[in-house]
């Protein structure tokens, strides 16, 4: 048998839930009010440290805030709460069996109407040691209180109303053309977009919620349970960071009228596939170097300890390098072949794969769309091409319109033969030829534009120049 075998018999395991104790201990006060420290508190939060997430429940002390006296003699608290830690040391409330030790504070800043919720954890792992860890996490609990934030009440109530009223208009469009939602991904990115906002405003008011349920009064100091309430309000805020960046990327909807970047769009879309066969690559490349790494210097590489923060601790070194000296510490033949194998893959191999693969599916956009631009750079000649199209419309539109005969078209030059229209014959082959060249260039789609454009221009033309004795003349035969 071991020779301390008897010596081991209350050993101590890392914490768990399974595992925590929840059994009074301690001296048993009954007079001082400290004596609650030595009895399980069930309705203490939760919270994260460094090493783990530790559940709801805990041995807690409320340190005195106001109203502080010793014998009817009225003390700084300072002082009172000084000599209840103190009792607290000597008494043993912290032991071997201790895995975290929680400070819990907040503060309110009414300038600017935030709470401050301050957590300094010190965590006292199995192992032995101590491992310190912060949480600072500042939020808007009340979230109208000036003419301001009543005046983004408004704007949110507005924006409810767009969504109900663009739901409504898409119910009625796709019921009366018989379309499915399904076949239009912009309409149903719209529809996530829609969705999302009404889980956060859903998550705002649970949040104002726990917040009233707190009865907070500024009058008495002491402990309120701040901490459900500013994770509420931290869910809120991160989907909305997420909400906002979906609807920035929404305008890639109308960078697709841009003839450049509609290329560059076809170009991504195109790699779409190749690209999702590599990111499964990647990803059992990361697995396998995060297991291997876990097994060989879990013990000894911080970066490593687990297998998460290994799998996230691979992803991040394909970014930001990794530190080879800590490699060549941790094992003098493993960690160097480690260190080697995991650049030439990850970062020479399959981070170039992704590279090559976009810019072969933008090669390949490009060689098809070679006789569109006329300029060597092709986003260059598309934003020319666009601005020149765009002057010659607002040209067109402030020109006056040119003086028309009785019998339609504009004054023909005299001695020059002519058209009906007012151009010569020279003029009007010139213009011919002209267009036949620009309709050569088009592909299928575009020229299909381009002839709807002019079939209703000619349409106009004629419902502009038949007379009504005409038209019910054509009407009638």
């Amino acid at each position: 048998a071991f020779i301390e075998e008897a010596r081991l018999a209350d050993c101590i395991a890392d914490f768990s839930p399974s595992v925590e104790d929840k059994e009074a201990f301690g001296p048993f006060y009954t007079e001082p009010e400290w004596a609650s420290a030595f009895t399980f508190t069930p309705e203490w939060p939760s919270f994260h440290g460094g090493l783990k997430a530790y559940s709801s429940g805990a041995f807690s002390l409320e340190l005195p805030a106001s109203a502080c006296e010793t014998g009817g003699v009225a003390i700084p608290c300072i002082s009172k709460a000084d000599a209840m830690l103190q009792d607290l040391q000597s008494t043993g409330w912290l032991d071997y069996r201790t895995r975290a030790v929680l400070v819990e504070l907040t503060v309110f800043n009414p300038p600017l109407n935030r709470f401050t919720l301050v957590q300094a954890i010190v965590e006292l792992p199995a192992t032995g040691g101590m491992v310190p860890h912060a949480n600072i996490r500042t939020a808007k609990l009340i979230r109208y209180a000036t003419t301001t934030d009543y005046a983004m009440l408004g704007l949110e109530i507005s924006l409810l109303l767009l969504i109900a009223f663009d739901v409504m208009d898409k119910v009625v469009f796709y019921r009366a053309y018989e379309l499915r939602l399904r076949e239009q991904y912009w309409d149903m990115y719209d529809v996530c977009m829609e969705l999302l906002f009404l889980i956060l405003v859903a998550f705002r008011i649970n949040a104002a919620v726990v917040f009233g349920s707190l009865n907070l009064d500024p009058t008495v100091r002491v402990y309120y349970n701040f901490a459900h309430a500013v994770y509420w309000y931290d869910v809120a805020e991160g989907l909305a960071a997420w909400l906002a960046v979906m609807v920035w990327a929404r305008t890639l909807k109308f960078l697709h009228e841009l003839s450049w970047a509609r290329l560059i769009l076809q170009a991504l879309l195109r790699a779409v596939l190749p690209l999702l066969g590599l990111c499964l690559t990647l990803l059992v490349s990361l697995l396998a170097f995060a297991h291997c790494g876990l097994l060989a210097f879990g013990s000894q590489i911080h970066d490593l300890r687990s297998f998460s923060i290994a799998l996230s601790s691979c992803f991040r070194f394909i970014f930001t390098g990794m530190r080879y000296e800590e490699f060549r510490v941790a094992g003098g033949f493993l960690g160097p072949l480690y260190y080697i194998a995991f650049k030439v893959w990850m970062v020479l191999i399959v981070v170039r794969f992704f590279v090559a693969v976009i810019l072969d599916s933008y090669r390949q956009v490009m060689e098809e769309n070679r006789h569109s631009f006329a300029l060597s750079f092709p986003p260059l000649s598309a934003l020319a091409h666009d601005i020149a199209t765009w002057w010659e419309e607002s040209r067109g539109r402030r020109a006056p319109p040119p003086k028309e005969r009785p019998f339609g078209g504009a004054l023909a030059q005299p001695g020059v033969p002519n058209t009906l229209s007012g151009l010569s014959l020279h003029q009007a082959s010139l213009a011919a030829k002209e267009e036949e060249g620009e309709l050569s260039e088009l592909d299928a789609r575009q020229m299909y534009l381009v002839l709807q454009d002019r079939v209703s221009a000619f349409q106009e033309h004629l419902d502009g120049r038949v007379s009504n004795i005409e038209k019910m003349f054509v009407t009638t035969v």
